[in-house]
């Protein structure tokens, strides 16, 4: 019960930052309407099925992994190796405090070994699934930051509360499509992760009830008369 709460309260993180993003191309409604217009759609998905549930995910991963690559292809064009140097300048303390913030960004994995009912052999594959999606996943990550450090000098981060893709646009003026494609990337990262948590959540509930009634029913059978 725990976990099913914890799990619900970072989905509600995440939906509220989607809202906040949906709401820069839809002005005129709220975010948090669209985000509750967004939990609501996404959840008609899930419950149309599993197999409209996994095109609607093979489409969000497409269109986050084009944004990424196209992003990382441009920023390697323009590395510089000067940019490196030194490689930390801070010492090794930040990467401690920013490992919460990156373990949250893994929320969407959990669907790995919550749906393991719907996995074909999932004594096999759901450990594979789990660990092959976060090496490829992270590897892509990682050279997708590697990318921007090479390319973005490291004063543009510390002015003020300029977004990524604010500082490529001032950076790279003639790629104007990169504050789309981030945008774009970044929003269809978040719903990805909304929609397979659902899509977990309503397993791990499922799967709640159902050892709850199994429990109480065994209690009324053992009950003498």
């Amino acid at each position: 019960i725990l976990y099913i709460l914890g799990l619900s309260i970072a989905m509600g993180f995440v939906l509220k930052m989607a809202g906040e993003w949906l709401h820069e191309i839809i002005p005129m409604i709220s975010s948090d309407t669209l985000g509750v217009l967004t939990i609501v759609i996404l959840t008609i998905f899930v419950l149309l099925g599993t197999g409209f549930a996994s095109f609607w995910q093979y489409i969000i991963s497409f269109m986050v992994l084009l944004c990424l690559v196209g992003t990382t292809i441009v920023c390697v064009i323009h590395s510089e190796s000067d940019l490196l140097t030194p490689f930390m300048p801070y010492g090794a303390a930040p990467i401690f405090l920013l490992t919460p913030k990156l373990l949250f960004t893994f929320l969407g994995f959990e669907s790995i070994s919550s749906l393991y009912g719907k996995i074909e052999n999932p004594h096999k594959n759901v450990s594979r699934g789990g660990v092959l999606s976060v090496l490829v996943v992270g590897a892509l990550y990682i050279v997708f930051s590697s990318a921007i450090l090479a390319s973005v000098p490291s004063d543009c981060f510390l002015k003020g509360n300029s977004s990524l893709p604010a500082i490529l646009s001032e950076i790279f003026p003639r790629y104007a499509y990169l504050n789309t494609a981030i945008f774009v990337g970044g929003l269809f990262a978040m719903l990805g992760t909304l929609h397979s948590v659902i899509w977990s959540l309503s397993q791990l509930i499922s799967d709640l009830a159902s050892r709850i009634d199994n429990k109480f029913f065994n209690r009324q059978k053992k009950k003498p008369w």
